[in-house]
């Protein structure tokens, strides 16, 4: 991607702080961060791609971010941004177009998926695919699982694959308050609320384990700390003006 301009976004959620990086016309990155690796990753994107990174939204990003608010929500099932993972090798491009025929609130096993791209020994490596995903949540690597119902691995940890399977199945949902953004001080004001219901008793058709201890009514501000003020700091020590 020699002379090419990506924009980054950071974004707060239910399920921590997301990365989002897109060119122009597309979304192709969107990975859980945190304050401490944010720095790293940003350095790395620009070394491994060769193009121009710049902290700053764009149409792309903008769609993007409010698409994820309705998908919290509980008001959005699909996604329709346009998305490039071209750096996958011809394999994981397929796994990963694959993933996106899941339909929301449905899960495949592993062996399901391997069988979906013509190769029912390819377990392992349509699971290494999955760990791969540079589009998380929006291409659903967290709708596979173990073909006995168990979760099986996340990149993202379990404990947000188990949040969004929940969400999806409808026994959560999380209220997206308020939300501002200056590109120029890098301000972003909102909150979630969350769960707005509580987490269904009943066990789903597949058993994902314990449920997420995250009590009803919690409300979680990602208004301006010094923890937040990192990210943007690290974000601008990656991508200089």
């Amino acid at each position: 991607m020699p002379d090419a301009k990506l924009s980054v976004s950071i974004v707060p959620s239910p399920v921590g702080t997301l990365l989002l990086t897109a060119t122009d016309t597309a979304l192709c990155g969107l990975k859980f961060v945190d304050a401490a690796n944010l720095e790293t990753r940003l350095r790395s994107l620009r070394k491994r791609t060769g193009a121009s990174i710049r902290l700053a939204p764009n149409q792309v990003l903008d769609q993007t971010r409010r698409q994820l608010e309705e998908y919290f929500a509980g008001r959005r099932t699909t996604f329709d941004i346009p998305l490039s993972y071209s750096e996958g090798s011809v394999f994981q491009q397929k796994v990963w177009s694959t993933l996106l025929r899941i339909d929301y609130g449905r899960t495949w096993s592993y062996l399901e998926l391997a069988r979906s791209i013509g190769d029912p020994s390819a377990t392992r490596a349509v699971g290494m695919a999955n760990g791969a995903n540079p589009l998380a949540n929006v291409i659903p690597c967290h709708r596979v699982v173990n073909a006995d119902g168990a979760l099986g691995g996340y990149g993202g940890g379990l404990s947000r694959k188990r949040i969004l399977l929940d969400l999806e199945k409808g026994q959560a949902q999380f209220a997206f308050r308020s939300f501002s953004y200056d590109s120029t001080s890098a301000r972003s004001d909102r909150f979630w609320q969350f769960p707005t219901k509580p987490l269904s008793s009943r066990r789903s058709a597949r058993n994902y384990g314990p449920r997420p201890s995250i009590p009803v009514g919690t409300s979680v501000s990602s208004r301006r700390t010094n923890g937040e003020t990192s990210f943007y700091a690290a974000a601008r020590r990656a991508t200089p003006r």
